[in-house]
């Protein structure tokens, strides 16, 4: 699995994972993005119906990390 590189997916990512049920969130091992994450954490709002579209078609183009399930 590669991490997310681009801004709007990041954004799309952290918003989903910051509306469920959660009490944390791990970031990204990579020391670059670490940045970028930190600067969308600063404009980050709440999901809205059309992130959580973008989000659904975001994740349909992607394959699932272990089919074995």
């Amino acid at each position: 699995m590669q991490p997310i590189i681009d801004r709007r997916e990041a954004a799309l990512a952290l918003k989903f994972t910051l509306s469920l049920p959660i009490t944390t969130i791990l970031p990204s091992g990579e020391d670059r993005l670490f940045p970028m994450i930190l600067d969308v954490m600063r404009t980050l709002g709440p999901l809205t119906p059309k992130d959580r579209n973008a989000m659904k078609h975001l994740v349909s183009t992607l394959a699932p990390i272990n089919t074995a399930f």
